[in-house]
Formats: C-alpha cells, sequence, structure tokens
C-alpha cells in the first residue's frame, strides 16, 4: 500500500514542485465555487449565483494553468470575459 502512495521518490507518482502545488491548490479553489453558490442559493431561497462564485472561478482557473498535471481539467473560459466578467449577475 505504501509503494502506492509514495513511490521512486514521488507522492501518488507526482514529481511535486512549488508550481505543481500552486496549481493543485487552485483546482481545490475552483472546486469550492460550488459551496460558495450552495450556501447563497440555501440563504436566498432561490437559485443564486453570487458574485464571489465568479472571482472564485477566475482565482481557480489562474492557479490551475501553473501545473501540467492538471490542465486539463480546467480552462479560463475568455467568453465568459466578454460578456463583463465578473460584474454581471444571473
Amino acid at each position: 500500500m505504501v509503494d502506492l502512495i509514495w513511490h521512486n521518490g514521488k507522492l501518488f507518482g507526482i514529481a511535486w514542485s512549488v508550481w505543481k502545488v500552486v496549481g493543485w491548490l487552485g483546482n481545490v479553489v475552483f472546486f469550492s465555487r460550488f459551496f460558495v453558490q450552495w450556501y447563497a442559493t440555501e440563504k436566498r431561497g432561490q437559485v443564486t449565483v453570487p458574485s464571489s462564485f465568479w472571482w472564485i472561478s477566475l482565482i481557480g482557473s489562474f492557479c490551475s494553468s501553473f501545473t501540467d498535471s492538471i490542465s486539463g481539467t480546467q480552462c479560463l473560459s475568455l467568453p465568459m470575459l466578454s460578456r463583463g466578467f465578473p460584474t454581471f449577475a444571473i
């Protein structure tokens, strides 16, 4: 079991660096936007997307772009930026 987690000096088979950590933290930040929207929706009693949701999306996407391990999981959406991101409200 330990060999699956720590093998040849790599944790989970990944050669870690500062930018890998920044990228993975960006992935966690991007995922957290789900909880932000969920909380806002429950508090308001109807489906809502707060502006913080868009800021978290932007920050998480930006940080995720610093690593090649997860670059396919998130990307910055340029069409979203062209609509006045992050100032518009739904």
